[in-house]
């Protein structure tokens, strides 16, 4: 089967050569295509009337990596650049939302069930999480870290 993998100029090249090798190792004729830059991928991979591109590298960067502010792009609605469309889990998804305004102990566990299943059904496929390192002197105090708003510089003091 022949495999064509979208990419645009920039950081996300290289990542896009190293699959087109892994997918070639696994016996598929791979090739890559690249878009003149990051609104002309966009375009392509949104483009309805072609169902987008059939594999493609796209990525966030210093961004919020909670389920809540990712699993809602796995909506029927744009921008899904992974052309997942299903209507039962986008509609667990507007039932998640709902209820993560009137009871957000609740809708835990609705998002982590949600979270599962888009992972079962794998329409983006991860190649790395970027990861920071903070450093603190022996002289900070109250060190503490959040997954979506990182060192909470309002908490540490510093002696």
């Amino acid at each position: 089967m022949s495999v064509t993998v979208w990419t645009y100029p920039g950081f996300w090249e290289a990542g896009a050569e190293g699959a087109v090798r892994a997918l070639e190792e696994l016996g598929y004729r791979a090739s890559i295509r690249r878009a003149e830059g990051l609104d002309a991928y966009i375009a392509k991979a949104t483009d309805e009337k072609t169902r987008g591109v059939q594999a493609g590298m796209i990525g966030w960067y210093g961004v919020s990596r909670t389920a809540r502010s990712l699993l809602d792009i796995f909506r029927c609605s744009p921008p899904d650049l992974s052309f997942l469309c299903n209507r039962r889990l986008d509609a667990r998804i507007a039932r998640a939302l709902e209820l993560q305004a009137s009871d957000p102990d609740a809708a835990v566990a609705v998002w982590a069930r949600i979270e599962r299943d888009i992972v079962d059904l794998a329409p983006w496929v991860p190649l790395f999480t970027p990861s920071h390192a903070i450093l603190v002197s022996k002289r900070v105090g109250n060190y503490q870290y959040n997954p979506e708003w990182r060192l909470l510089f309002d908490q540490l003091w510093v002696r």
